[in-house]
């Protein structure tokens, strides 16, 4: 992540396991679309439905397009394995409850 952070996210998936968070806010919503201008792919998964509704309501679904979030954090990570495997993507991060993992 912190390559991601400091050079960019070209090349790079993320997926997000949000399973574990309950709220999000004005400020939360604003970060995770700024993640997704900056990284091509990011992919978030597992949102309880207070997240989801959040995500709804502020607009993040359309901005960052459905196919960017899946039900289950291993449907993302299959996702994401597969783009890195069909040569779109170079590395592939996984961050669940706040631990990194890298692909």
């Amino acid at each position: 992540m912190r390559r991601v952070k400091e050079e960019g996210g070209e090349g790079a998936v993320i997926v997000l396991d949000m399973s574990c968070v309950n709220f999000i806010d004005s400020d939360g919503l604003g970060e995770l679309v700024k993640i997704h201008e900056r990284v091509e792919g990011v992919l978030v998964a597992a949102c309880r439905a207070p997240v989801r509704d959040a995500l709804l309501d502020g607009g993040v679904f359309e901005k960052m397009g459905k196919e960017a979030f899946f039900e289950t954090t291993a449907g993302a990570v299959d996702a994401a394995r597969r783009a890195v495997g069909a040569g779109g993507m170079t590395e592939a991060v996984v961050l669940v409850e706040g631990i990194e993992h890298v692909l």
